[in-house]
């Protein structure tokens, strides 16, 4: 795995391109609990890589894998990042991963001058605020922490403030059991993350989604899990508290 590779080539050709983006998803949480001038020790075994972006995930895509970054389409996949496999626009072939040179997808499924996707390439998740059903936040207003990566360079990371917001409207849309106990486990450790740092959630930052809605969602965080309810206490302001817990919500 090379996430932390990932992230470094998605940082340098969105940052050239002035694309405002930030990092979400476990990567980021991971980020946020590490220490030390260099972030993270250690490469992580997460093979997801979460990027938040205003502008169409078309655009950034196009952006990412036209760079001279190792990034790829796949068929199966999607957007991933492969230095060791070298992706280009990949496709599956009979039996195996086919990738053609980069921006000449073949049609008929020809593997000449071929190359093979790696057995753990990078899964590069693009998501889009303001689109349905979640209707992610702005992120040119949403806030943000500066994370170093390495010695040089720093990453943008969604502020927990407004991440853990995201975190659980995903817990609370997604079909998936599954799913909806890994985005729970992520909203506990946001949670703790800002108890810790004498933070409360900032609603008002989450912009484009009435208040309400969000509110409702942690409402059922509220009835539904004890152990979440009293880091709510710690990280909600009094007055949301009390509109989330009586589910006394204005329209």
């Amino acid at each position: 795995m090379d996430i932390k590779g990932a992230v470094l080539a998605v940082h340098v050709v969105l940052s050239t391109r002035r694309i405002q983006y930030a990092v979400g998803g476990r990567y980021a949480i991971e980020v946020l609990y590490s220490t030390g001038p260099d972030g993270p020790e250690y490469d992580t075994p997460l093979n997801t890589l979460t990027v938040f972006v205003d502008c169409e995930k078309e655009y950034v895509v196009n952006a990412l894998i036209n760079s001279n970054q190792p990034f790829g389409l796949t068929s199966v996949m999607g957007l991933v990042y492969d230095p060791v496999g070298n992706p280009a626009n990949v496709f599956f072939g009979p039996g195996r991963y086919v990738i053609s040179h980069r921006g000449a997808l073949s049609k008929n499924n020809s593997q000449q001058d071929v190359e093979y996707i790696s057995a753990d390439p990078i899964y590069i998740e693009v998501l889009q605020s303001q689109r349905d059903p979640y209707y992610f936040p702005w992120i040119s207003w949403a806030p943000k922490l500066r994370r170093p990566i390495n010695s040089i360079l720093d990453i943008y990371v969604l502020h927990p403030k407004v991440f853990v917001i995201i975190m659980a409207r995903l817990w609370n849309f997604t079909p998936r059991e599954s799913d909806a106990m890994r985005y729970l486990a992520d909203v506990r450790l946001l949670l703790r993350w800002l108890a810790q740092e004498s933070l409360e959630i900032d609603f008002a930052c989450y912009r484009g989604t009435p208040k309400p809605n969000l509110l409702r969602t942690f409402g059922s965080l509220y009835a539904l899990h004890d152990d979440v309810r009293e880091l709510l206490r710690n990280t909600m302001k009094p007055a949301d508290l009390v509109l989330a817990r009586d589910f006394d919500l204005y329209f």
